[in-house]
């Protein structure tokens, strides 16, 4: 038995860390989640899904990360977070800095000012980080 749950709690926290899960139903459920765990304000459920390092490209990107880590990254649940949609489109696909700060200033959401206060930089690293984060609290949050 024990090794079962040792399996499940790998794969469990493997599916949180490595699958694509923008255009989910889950992901939404999960930022939702996530979020209320932080307490606070309680917005009236997600308007919108942010993709930190954005779908298409930029310059500014292409100096952090490459053509194959941005496929690879851009749907993971780490990179997505909850944000109003007049906000997603401002946002779009500008760098980093631009977005910390609004995600500061004017997130109605709990979980993306904390975002942007713990990664002052949004990397691979960044992202391989805030994959941890989730998949432990994800663990911690529907335990086995």
């Amino acid at each position: 038995p024990n090794i079962y749950f040792v399996d499940n709690e790998k794969n469990f926290k493997n599916a949180i860390k490595n699958r694509p899960l923008y255009g989910t139903k889950i992901a939404e459920y999960l930022l939702y989640e996530f979020d209320l765990s932080l307490g606070g304000d309680i917005p009236n459920g997600i308007t919108w899904v942010e993709h930190v390092l954005p779908e298409s490209l930029t310059q500014e990107w292409l100096l952090l990360f490459s053509k194959e880590q941005h496929h690879a990254a851009k749907d993971l649940l780490a990179n997505l977070i909850p944000l109003s949609m007049k906000m997603n489109v401002s946002l779009s696909n500008k760098p980093y800095p631009e977005k910390q700060k609004q995600y500061l200033d004017s997130s109605m959401f709990k979980s993306t000012r904390q975002f942007a206060q713990l990664f002052t930089e949004w990397s691979p690293n960044s992202l391989e980080k805030r994959s941890k984060i989730l998949a432990d609290w994800a663990l911690t949050r529907w335990s086995y």
